[in-house]
């Protein structure tokens, strides 16, 4: 990516609560958002509440029958797709958003396959050379050229990095992370019907 910029993601886990989200650029705190069930409200600055949606810039809500998320931010819808990657119940992103005069469409970078491990892996350092953990969140996407485009490293307990290109929307930036964070949505109350007895 040209022109590199690192945002840091923080996770507040509550344990009554609905967790929240932080998304930080030289320790300001941009944006906040909150998930509650298949909803996540995003707020400007450091506070978010459901209920008050006039600070509310942005909303995602998440189908878990379509495995997807239609995000909607100021003056801009987006409708991104969770994707199957070769790891068994590892998912990954695929989007596509207006930026600059055109459309960008991101997908996974696939991984590369090292003979000396005998194992398939992607580097996850970025322009900065910043080291990660080993996490399922850990995501690279690029462009329809190729060029990566979009890092999402977990850099310690629930605090996590995006790398992509400074000219891009910091609130697509987060929204794209948050779908990443959170994962598909699973309904936690829905009756599963395969238990047999």
């Amino acid at each position: 990516t040209q022109n590199p910029v690192i945002y840091t993601i923080r996770v507040v886990n509550h344990t009554f609560k609905c967790p929240t989200f932080k998304f930080i650029l030289d320790n300001r705190i941009l944006f906040t958002a909150k998930q509650k069930y298949n909803e996540i409200f995003i707020a400007e600055g450091d506070n978010v509440h459901i209920r008050k949606k006039e600070n509310h810039v942005g909303h995602i809500a998440q189908s878990e029958k379509e495995k997807n998320n239609l995000i909607s931010l100021r003056d801009v819808s987006i409708k991104l797709n969770y994707v199957n990657t070769a790891i068994l119940g590892h998912y990954s992103i695929d989007v596509s958003f207006p930026f600059e005069d055109h459309t960008e469409h991101w997908i996974p970078r696939k991984p590369k396959f090292d003979p000396k491990t005998n194992n398939y892996y992607l580097n996850f350092s970025g322009s900065f050379n910043h080291t990660s953990l080993q996490s399922a969140k850990n995501l690279i996407l690029q462009n329809q050229d190729g060029k990566l485009t979009y890092i999402v490293r977990k850099i310690d307990n629930n605090i996590y990095e995006v790398e992509c290109n400074q000219s891009l929307d910091p609130l697509i930036a987060f929204s794209i992370v948050l779908s990443d964070i959170v994962g598909p949505y699973d309904d936690p109350w829905k009756t599963h019907e395969s238990y047999e007895l």
